[in-house]
């Protein structure tokens, strides 16, 4: 990696000094801690893929350009800095084959549009009188339970330099302990791999003093069923008793959210600590099921494709659509969108879904 021949990336104190721009500076708070130069590397990377300024403009191209300028302009390191952010700034700016408005990211702003509007509407009622919620996100498979936890992911703004954490419980069997479970979330915090749970909420807590900490379960319908009940209750209870008193003494009005994602649809009919009612008042933090995930409807295509009309091409319609995945099942759907526009779903707008 090229990035691996910068001092700046040796830690994360250096990195953090490239951030002192207009543009930069608001996403410096953001910046990943790790306690080596490539985890270092692997974790902001994916942190400033995501980020990008209230236009649109990603910030990846402006973090590498100003990286340009810390070197010499006969260093080779300069070069291949030039080299690399030619090439990111093709594959993050190039325009997709649609009206000439539109680009891949300005697509995938109008698919996030596409459905989900009661899931979002109840996950803003709670964040908006919580400063601590849990959410189960859960469905059918292909149901775009991916695409729904993104959505979820903008409803407020200042999220964009929170410290999310992605763990993915169907990665090389991680949901198959609770040691593996804790072992990737002490990782994601940059801690040993034996860090005591107590000393995680501290961890978590430090970060609560300027920003919201996210913390996202990715294929929670892979955890052995007692296994997630324990986990729920020794990490997600512990870390709500420890964190809910030190709020009251952070300086901004930081929060601290679980998303709990199911890929099958199962983990709502299993005995867990899950609030499946919606009760605002009463609401203490525990994991509250949303309503699940399902397929699109032709009424949502159509509604959809009148609220977007202007950025599609003509041939986009709802009979267009549903000809190509009269099921309306929606991971079928958003490829045959995307083939529609000339875009490859899976090749070019699944990097920005979390």
């Amino acid at each position: 990696s090229i990035f691996q021949s910068c001092h700046e990336f040796e830690s994360h104190r250096a990195l953090r000094a490239v951030f002192i721009t207009d543009e930069l500076l608001p996403f410096r708070i953001g910046l990943r801690e790790a306690d080596n130069s490539a985890l270092l590397i692997d974790l902001n990377l994916e942190y400033l893929l995501e980020q990008r300024l209230r236009g649109g403009q990603p910030i990846l191209p402006i973090f590498i350009a100003e990286l340009c300028k810390k070197y010499d302009p006969v260093d080779t390191l300069r070069e291949d800095l030039d080299d690399l952010l030619k090439q990111v700034q093709e594959a993050l700016l190039f325009p997709a084959n649609l009206s000439p408005s539109t680009n891949h990211h300005k697509l995938f702003d109008l698919i996030l549009r596409l459905d989900f509007n009661d899931q979002a509407r109840m996950a803003r009622q709670v964040i908006e009188s919580h400063r601590i919620a849990s959410f189960l996100i859960h469905g059918q498979p292909d149901c775009g339970q991916r695409l729904l936890v993104t959505r979820l992911m903008r409803l407020l703004p200042n999220w964009r330099t929170a410290q999310r954490l992605n763990i993915d419980a169907g990665s090389n069997g991680t949901g198959k302990s609770s040691h593996s479970l804790w072992r990737q979330v002490a990782c994601k915090l940059s801690l040993p791999y034996n860090t005591p749970p107590i000393e995680i909420a501290e961890k978590v807590c430090h970060w609560l003093d300027t920003q919201d900490v996210i913390f996202i379960f990715q294929t929670v319908d892979y955890i052995p069923q007692q296994i997630l009940a324990e986990w729920m209750r020794d990490f997600w209870q512990l870390l709500i008793s420890h964190v809910r008193p030190h709020l009251h003494t952070t300086k901004r009005e930081t929060r601290l959210l679980l998303f709990l994602v199911d890929y099958t649809g199962c983990v709502c009919e299993w005995d867990l600590p899950i609030e499946r009612e919606f009760n605002l008042t009463d609401y203490a933090g525990m994991p509250l099921q949303l309503p699940p995930a399902i397929h699109f409807s032709n009424e949502v295509l159509d509604t959809w494709i009148s609220f977007a009309a202007d950025d599609l091409p003509s041939n986009i319609t709802a009979q267009s659509i549903v000809e190509l995945a009269g099921n309306g099942i929606p991971q079928i759907i958003l490829e045959q969108i995307c083939t529609l526009c000339g875009v490859s779903w899976e090749g070019e707008l699944t990097r920005w879904l979390v």
